[in-house]
C-alpha cells in the first residue's frame, strides 16, 4: 500500500471505499482511511491464507479490470 496515493485510492486498493470507511468509523480523514485500509487488508489476507491452508484443492483467482482490459492472477501471482 502506497501512502503517497490519495485517501480514496488507498481505500480502493484494499477493497474499501471512503463512504464505507466513513460509515464504519464516523470519519474518512486520511489517517482513518490508512488505518482502516491496513486493518481490512490484513484481515482479508489472513482469511484468504487460512482458506487456502484448510482447502488444499481450492483454486483462487483475482481478476483486475480497467475499462476493457483485464488481468487474471492465481494465488501465487497475486
Amino acid at each position: 500500500m502506497n501512502e503517497n496515493l490519495s485517501a480514496a485510492d488507498i481505500a480502493i486498493n484494499t477493497g474499501l471505499n471512503k463512504k464505507t470507511i466513513s460509515n464504519m468509523y464516523d470519519s474518512a480523514t486520511r489517517t482513518i482511511v490508512i488505518e482502516a485500509a491496513n486493518e481490512h487488508f490484513e484481515s482479508l489476507y489472513n482469511s484468504i491464507r487460512s482458506l487456502i491452508e484448510i482447502e488444499k484443492e481450492i483454486e483462487l483467482a483475482l481478476t483486475i479490470k480497467l475499462k476493457s482490459v483485464s488481468v487474471e492472477l492465481n494465488v501465487s501471482e497475486a
